[in-house]
């Protein structure tokens, strides 16, 4: 395991966290986390980020796929982070089998940018969400969001699966 390498679920997966783990807690040491799910938080801003093990859903299209996970992230940020005046954004993107997914908050000139992606291990009948949440800033421009997506590509790419003990 490299030095920047963070481990996952007890060792059985690893991931390399944007700006190093050193600048993360783990949320499971201040609070209750569910055992399916990991859980860091930036220890200087609101970044937060989040592994779910979730059980694979039947749909093959991969952006359908993702769309039926996102169903309740969307629904809970209906009621409590997105009001009826905001702007919302949504773009997927397709890379190596693996969709990412921006959602964009944009309310006056401030804007929350949320990434997921979607990985799918068939042979263990499960899928993985990871999530990126930057803290709220000011409008992005394009390029800043290719950039946030770039390093969140980095991030989600770096993450494997070093025991399959975990699945039984």
């Amino acid at each position: 395991m490299s030095l920047n390498e963070q481990e996952l679920y007890g060792g059985h997966f690893t991931i390399e966290l944007i700006n190093g783990s050193e600048n993360y807690v783990d949320a499971s040491t201040i609070r209750e986390v569910p055992d399916n799910q990991e859980v860091f938080v930036g220890k200087n801003d609101d970044t937060s980020i989040l592994i779910d093990l979730l059980e694979r859903v039947p749909e093959n299209d991969l952006i359908k796929a993702m769309e039926y996970h996102l169903e309740d992230i969307l629904y809970d940020l209906n009621k409590s982070a997105i009001k009826p005046s905001d702007e919302v954004i949504h773009k997927d993107v397709v890379k190596n089998d693996i969709v990412y997914h921006r959602l964009s908050i944009v309310a006056n000139d401030e804007c929350r940018d949320m990434y997921f992606a979607l990985i799918r291990l068939e042979e263990f009948e499960t899928d993985i969400i990871i999530t990126y949440n930057l803290p709220s800033a000011h409008k992005l421009d394009i390029d800043e969001h290719d950039k946030n997506l770039d390093t969140f590509v980095t991030m989600v790419k770096s993450f494997t699966l070093k025991d399959k003990s975990i699945f039984g």
